[in-house]
């Protein structure tokens, strides 16, 4: 049972309630729990006297603590009906605990591993057949290595990933950017729930109806680092979101790899200029366990090579006509040492041998 179940009822809701200040960053809200004893100390509070735990001015026009406290008892409510865990800091798993902006609480359905054997993987939303191809190699070898993937569920790559190591029997960590209470996007509610009943994780620091906001993402991205020791960015181009987990990623000292099969694909232009800064190619689960500091899986890979793929996947990281070039240009990686060439030739040398 974690600390917040053995939490006096008026405590939970207290918690709950401060959950709900929207005003407020999560050390913020860390610090007013501290201060606050019970509910009718809750709603005894001014603004200013908030601002004075706080240490800053707060600029709301939605200060309403009656209202906050009405939406704890209908989150606790939910939460109760539909047997999600509400976690507070202390019942956090270490990494996610020690990161620089740790979340205050975390809903939580199904049950979040405490250990170590978990690697996020990361990528674009519009991903080329590379990028495809990438995504559910990583997912097959980390559910065969019985490391746990964690990723957004979005559509692109994140979802290709955890559909891939959900079809391998891999267990799974979604971290959503909206409520506990809907799935976003909508195509992904079967695969959500599909992995849940299969014994993994929805999570999210947002109560029950928040929506998808556009600023949500990005701070969903620092909970897929802090659950990660490494991430892998498949694919991203200049501005993909990806780059924002693979910034958190190298912020809080996590392993960061860029996978070499979509490496030139014009999609992915951001994972070119990590490659470039140093952030380790590779092509296969083995490579990046090879080079990550906190992660030994459960099992072992048998083999450090890419599992089969199509031929369509093949055709986007050959040098056929309807392909782009494998261009290292800009890269500082020189062309025949580019581990996109000796993917390639693994590639073809796996297809001759099945055909």
């Amino acid at each position: 049972m974690n600390s917040f179940a053995i939490m006096e009822k008026g405590r939970r809701l207290v918690a709950l309630a401060i959950n709900r200040i929207g005003a407020l960053r999560c050390r913020e809200k860390m610090h007013l729990f501290q201060k606050v004893a019970d509910p009718h100390h809750f709603l005894s509070l001014t603004l200013y006297e908030v601002m004075q735990v706080v240490r800053r001015r707060l600029r709301t026009r939605h200060f309403n603590l009656q209202r906050y406290l009405l939406e704890a008892e209908q989150d606790f409510a939910y939460c109760s009906a539909h047997h999600i865990a509400i976690l507070t800091l202390p019942d956090l798993p270490q990494s996610l605990r020690e990161i620089h902006d740790p979340p205050f609480l975390l809903f939580v359905r199904g049950q979040l591993p405490k250990s170590e054997f978990v690697l996020g993987v990361v990528g674009t939303r519009r991903p080329s057949a590379a990028g495809i191809g990438a995504a559910q190699a990583i997912g097959r070898e980390c559910a065969a290595a019985g490391i746990t993937l964690v990723s957004g569920l979005a559509i692109g790559i994140d979802s290709l990933a955890m559909q891939s190591a959900h079809a391998h029997q891999g267990r799974l960590i979604a971290v959503l950017g909206n409520g506990i209470d809907s799935v976003y996007p909508r195509q992904n509610r079967d695969l959500a729930e599909a992995l849940v009943d299969a014994g993994g994780t929805i999570l999210s620091e947002y109560p029950p109806g928040s929506a998808p906001d556009r600023y949500h993402f990005p701070a969903r991205n620092r909970i897929i680092c802090g659950l990660s020791p490494g991430v892998v960015l498949v694919e991203a181009p200049e501005r993909s979101g990806a780059l924002i987990t693979a910034d958190f990623a190298l912020q809080e000292g996590r392993d960061l790899f860029v996978h070499a099969l979509p490496l030139n694909s014009e999609r992915n232009a951001g994972a070119r200029q990590l490659a470039a800064s140093g952030a380790p190619i590779i092509a296969s689960l083995s490579e990046a366990l090879a080079h990550c500091r906190d992660i030994t899986p459960p099992r072992i890979p048998e083999s450090s090579r890419p599992t089969t793929v199509d031929r369509t996947t093949l055709a986007a990281v050959t040098d056929s006509p309807t392909a782009p070039a494998l261009n290292t240009t800009g890269t500082d990686i020189p062309a025949h040492h580019h581990p996109a060439h000796y993917l390639v030739a693994l590639l073809r040398e796996e297809l001759t041998s099945v055909s």
